[in-house]
């Protein structure tokens, strides 16, 4: 079949040759110099993306949900469609290629091949989707411990492509005054993690969610790496605390058993005491009747004094265990509130830890730098000086200098 040509183009070099060939033509010396790369960005947010070599389109239909069709954009800038051919879809938008690929599109006849039945429907254009399934990626160079293509994401910046190659502080860490990020970003982490526990602590939550886990920007960590040892320290920060208080609780439960054993031994002295005064009154009964001797009254007289003493002691015993239980009850509840101020004070000192991290790892990262980036363009390759915060474009080219590592 003829190819299909929606309008008229420049074509644009090619992804693979562009990363071949990068070193000879900077050595020519036919790149312009870097561009602003605020105006290329502007003219390209006004345009939109231009498909190239590497990106992979989908087309759909709103009517046969059930049939998915991946189109790779081949390397000479065509792509290759069902019912109509090749079409040269390099340097236009998506947004281009959906306003006029239907024209081609409307009336083709979708056949298909159901047992021995053939079914055959014709293309209605208002039931295309036609969106990209993926673009074609990034390659970092330079000074990087893993140079080469990175997978390109909508909304990727310089930074996050350089983080993925393992690059800025990843090569010369170690060399007089430079910081080490890895071990920076590390702690940063172990800080985030410590904060989301303790905050849990003291709002008695059982469960940290990755929401719950506030990163700072531009630490390159993720909240979805960190919940699971977050929740793995809260669990065991939690079983710390469940056997301490359990400790004080026996110890509450131990004083209100002495109570109960000295409140019974005091009824049992009462019963008794009143037994024993019963006797010493029948005896002075009998006595003035002289019929027992004094001395069984005495006697009788001193058993009594003797139980009334010890229930006066027991009775202090009961009273003693008391005190001890009250305040065992609020020395439970002191320490109680010395858990929660502790946590309280080392949520604090994490505050200004995390503060002190931040300002070493934005020293290593050099947070105002900036990468030279080579952006295939329907005009050629531009060269752009990008803030390490701009956003990427799919086969943009980065080029890391050295001078970044271990700054």
């Amino acid at each position: 079949m003829k190819p299909t040509r929606i309008s008229p183009v420049p074509k644009l070099p090619l992804t693979a040759a562009l990363a071949l060939s990068l070193s000879t033509v900077l050595a020519s010396g036919l790149l312009p110099e870097p561009a602003a790369a605020q105006d290329s960005m502007q003219v390209q947010a006004l345009r939109g993306y231009p498909l190239g070599a590497g990106d992979v389109l989908r087309l759909g239909f709103l009517n046969r949900p059930d049939i998915r069709l991946n189109i790779p954009v081949e390397l000479t800038g065509y792509a290759n469609f069902p019912f109509i051919g090749s079409v040269l879809v390099g340097g236009r938008t998506i947004e281009e290629l959906r306003a006029e690929l239907p024209l081609l599109l409307d009336g083709a006849v979708l056949r298909e091949e159901v047992g021995n039945d053939i079914r055959s429907n014709k293309v209605d254009s208002s039931e295309l989707i036609l969106s990209v399934q993926s673009y074609r990626p990034v390659v970092v160079a330079g000074d990087v411990a893993e140079p080469g293509e990175i997978p390109f994401n909508v909304g990727m910046t310089a930074r996050t492509a350089v983080f993925k190659a393992q690059g800025i502080g990843s090569v010369s860490n170690g060399t007089p005054g430079s910081v080490n990020v890895f071990r920076t970003r590390a702690e940063i982490g172990r800080v985030v993690t410590r904060y989301a526990v303790l905050n849990a602590l003291v709002e008695a939550d059982d469960m940290i969610s990755a929401d719950e886990l506030v990163l700072p920007p531009n630490t390159g960590l993720t909240a979805s790496n960190l919940v699971a040892r977050a929740n793995a320290d809260l669990a065991l920060e939690k079983e710390k605390v469940e056997q301490e208080k359990s400790r004080e609780q026996l110890r509450v439960d131990t004083a209100a058993d002495r109570i109960t054993t000295a409140q019974a031994r005091v009824e049992n002295l009462k019963a008794a005491e009143i037994v024993e005064n019963d006797n010493v009154l029948r005896l002075e009964t009998l006595i003035e009747r002289q019929l027992v001797s004094s001395d069984v009254l005495n006697e009788a007289r001193r058993d009594f004094l003797q139980t009334s003493e010890f229930r006066h002691k027991a009775e202090a015993e009961a009273a003693s265990a008391k005190l001890a239980w009250e305040e065992l009850q609020v020395t439970s509840r002191i320490e109680d509130i010395n858990r929660q101020q502790l946590w309280r004070t080392e949520l604090a000192a994490l505050d200004g830890e995390l503060d002190v991290l931040m300002i070493a790892l934005s020293a290593a990262w050099g947070q105002d730098a900036s990468a030279t980036v080579y952006r295939q363009t329907p005009a050629g390759i531009m060269r752009l000086t990008l803030n390490m915060d701009d956003m990427l474009m799919p086969g943009d080219i980065v080029e890391l200098n050295r001078t970044w590592v271990g700054q």
